[in-house]
Parts: structure tokens; C-alpha cells; sequence
């Protein structure tokens, strides 16, 4: 029956015969032939080279393309209808939303999916179904597609807030759909390293704190101290890389190196001698402690007898030389 009425619309002449028996045909191929694909190819002959301004073959198209989840079709339909419902003001004066539109025809986010996937596979940088892809695979919790397209979509993105935006909904959900704290991190560390500042730095040491990202975080610090010429500052990464090393990794004596290689930044050691010293009590390493000193003291000019408060009265002992007895 489908193809009598395809010849019978072949040999009509008059558009006006023939949208009729092309409107039976297409009804034909969907209600009895169940073949969707063939009958939006029959309604968009008739909107091309019959009659565009066809309200029932729009609209027929519009019916078969959402029921089979055809985006090429139903975008053609949305863009070149003129029967289709207006564009609101808000939409028309934008960009035009496609992931909007269909997903709230669809309502349904797996038959949405299903269609954005497939105008990917057709346009891979179709930034609205790249845009709406993205919020439906966050939707339904699907995090590695999330980051995958998320990323796409990043790299397409110019605008600082909008990218600091993706990285922190792609952070969150490596995080808590995929159970991966150190990729989160990463991608909080990428955030920073493109705006560092205190909140994207704060949830870089709260995913630190949550997971044990030590290591990860002295990083960080370390960065910030490669970035910064100014010496202050340098000296103020020492000490929170140095509060790790001691407080979170258990590791005094690497605290104490830490600070000391700081040194060249505060040569007067007016900040870190006290710290040193501390940390030089808690090692029991006063032979580094007499290295500091020495160090300190070929600086910048001090108060006579300032230095050697920290070791024990054995270790201040001079002989009549004036030599340092050594270790004892």
C-alpha cells in the first residue's frame, strides 16, 4: 500500500493532490509499517517540494521525530517551522536552546541522551547538545560521561567564570559519583592554577582534609611559592608546607628542612628561627640547628648574643680556644 501511494504521489503534477495521499503514506509507514525513519522522510518531502506551509505534515513530522527520538529531524522542524509554537522573547532575543526544548518535549533524560548522543555523533562540536548533554549525564549521575563532555564543552569556553564554574561541578562530581577524591583535586588544582584564590584554595585543602591528600596539597603550596617573587610570601608557603610536614605527614624532621632551605628569604631569620628551633628540640637535630646559625649569622647584622638559645648549656660550652666543643 505504501508504495502504490508512492507511485500515485510520483505521477501527480498538482502539489495540492499530492499532500494528501503523502500525509496517508506517512501515517501509513508509522501506524502499520512501524517504520518512523521512511515516514519523516515522506513528511519532509512534502514540507520541502510539496507544500512548506503544510500545518499537518509540520506537525505529523514533530509527532514521529519526538516518538523516535530523531534530534536531526526535530530540529529541522523546530528551525524551519512555520506551524511550530513561537520561540519566547527570552529565547528568540538569545540563543536559540535546544537542549531546553527538547528535553522538556522528551521528559524523559535516557530518551534525551539517546538524542544528543547521536547529533554529537553528527556535529561532535554542537555546543548546545554538548551544554545539554552535560547537565543530563549530572542528572542521572553518569560521572565519567559528566567530566568526558564537561570537558568539551570547557574547551570551547572562554569566559573565566563559566570555565570556574565546569571545573568545580566537574570536581564535585569526580568526588561524589565516581568516588576519585585525588582527580577532584586535580581538577580543583586547575581551577586555582587559572584563578588562585582563597575559595577555590579552600576547597582545595577541604579535599585535602577529607582524604588525606597530603602530598598533594604541599603541591599546591609549592606552586604558590614558585609563583610569587615576593619573599614574605615565600616564607609564609614554607611554614604551611612545613605545618603539614610536622602536623599531618608526622614528619618533623622534613618540616625542618623545609623552613631551613626558606631561609634565603627571611636571612634575618626573624620568622623562622623560632620555628627551627622548636622543630630543632623536637628532632634532637642540634647539629642543623648550629648549621641554621651559622647561616643566620653571616646574614644581616644581630644583637650580640642572640644566637645558640635553643641548645643545651653542654652544647654552649667553648673551650679555652673559644672553639665549640662539637656534639656531645
Amino acid at each position: 500500500m505504501a508504495d502504490l501511494l508512492a507511485r500515485r504521489i510520483a505521477l501527480l503534477s498538482n502539489p495540492a493532490e499530492a499532500v494528501p495521499l503523502a500525509l496517508q503514506r506517512a501515517n501509513l509507514l508509522v501506524e502499520k509499517l512501524n517504520d518512523s525513519a521512511e515516514a519523516i522522510r515522506a513528511l519532509e518531502h512534502i514540507i520541502s517540494d510539496l507544500d512548506p506551509t503544510s500545518v499537518e505534515a509540520h506537525q505529523a513530522l514533530r509527532r514521529v521525530a519526538e516518538a523516535g527520538n530523531d534530534w536531526r529531524a526535530w530540529r529541522a522542524w523546530r528551525n524551519g517551522s512555520s506551524a511550530s509554537p513561537p520561540i519566547p522573547k527570552s529565547e528568540s532575543s538569545g540563543r536559540w536552546r535546544s537542549d531546553a526544548l527538547y528535553r522538556d518535549r522528551l521528559q524523559d533524560a535516557k530518551k534525551a541522551i539517546g538524542a544528543f548522543e547521536r547529533v554529537v555523533e553528527i556535529e561532535p562540536e554542537q555546543s548546545d547538545a554538548l551544554a545539554a548533554l552535560a547537565s543530563l549525564y549530572a542528572e542521572t549521575k553518569d560521572g565519567e560521561a559528566f567530566i568526558a563532555t564537561a570537558e568539551k564543552v570547557l574547551r570551547k569556553t572562554e569566559d573565566a567564570t563559566q570555565r570556574r564554574r565546569l571545573l568545580f561541578e566537574m570536581a564535585g562530581a569526580a568526588e561524589t559519583m565516581l568516588g576519585e577524591p585525588r582527580r577532584a583535586f586535580e581538577l580543583f588544582r586547575r581551577a586555582y592554577v587559572e584563578k588562585p584564590d582563597e575559595e577555590t584554595l579552600g576547597r582545595l585543602e577541604a579535599t585535602a582534609e577529607a582524604h588525606g591528600l597530603w602530598e598533594d596539597l604541599i603541591k599546591v603550596y609549592a606552586g604558590e611559592g614558585a609563583r610569587s617573587p615576593d619573599p614574605l610570601a615565600q616564607v609564609q608557603v614554607a611554614m604551611k608546607v612545613a605545618g603539614l610536614c610536622e602536623s599531618r605527614l608526622q614528619q618533623p624532621a622534613r618540616a625542618f628542612t623545609v623552613l631551613r632551605e626558606a631561609l634565603s628569604h627571611d636571612p634575618a631569620a626573624e620568622i623562622l628561627l623560632p620555628e627551627l628551633e622548636r622543630l630543632a628540640r623536637t628532632t634532637k637535630d642540634w647539629q642543623g640547628l648550629l648549621d641554621v646559625y651559622a647561616q643566620v649569622a653571616r646574614g644581616p647584622s644581630r644583637a650580640p648574643g642572640a644566637f645558640f638559645p635553643a641548645l643545651p648549656a653542654r652544647r654552649r660550652a667553648r673551650n679555652r680556644d673559644g672553639r665549640s666543643l662539637g656534639c656531645a
